[in-house]
């Protein structure tokens, strides 16, 4: 997976991790690991439901946090 590469995936696990407050409104952070154990995190204004079955996006950044590779995702659709 690379740098505007689009993915399209079914979440083994998600959560909301992180929100904060922001002028435009609250910020959720969402993390979500796949079934082949990548990680992917999504910010965003959209307070997800619980019943997530997939989830397609771009991958805007490639970040390392401690020690583990995360894609963090845009531009995302959730079914």
């Amino acid at each position: 997976m690379n740098i505007g590469s689009k993915v399209k995936f079914k979440p083994s696990y998600y959560e909301c991790t992180s929100q904060w407050k922001t002028p435009f409104g609250i910020i959720f952070l969402y993390t979500f690991i796949d079934f082949s154990g990548n990680i992917f995190i999504w910010k965003t204004s959209k307070n997800l439901p619980d019943n997530v079955s997939t989830i397609s996006g771009t991958i805007k950044d490639i970040l390392i946090y401690n020690t583990k590779q995360e894609f963090e995702l845009t531009y995302c659709k959730i079914t």
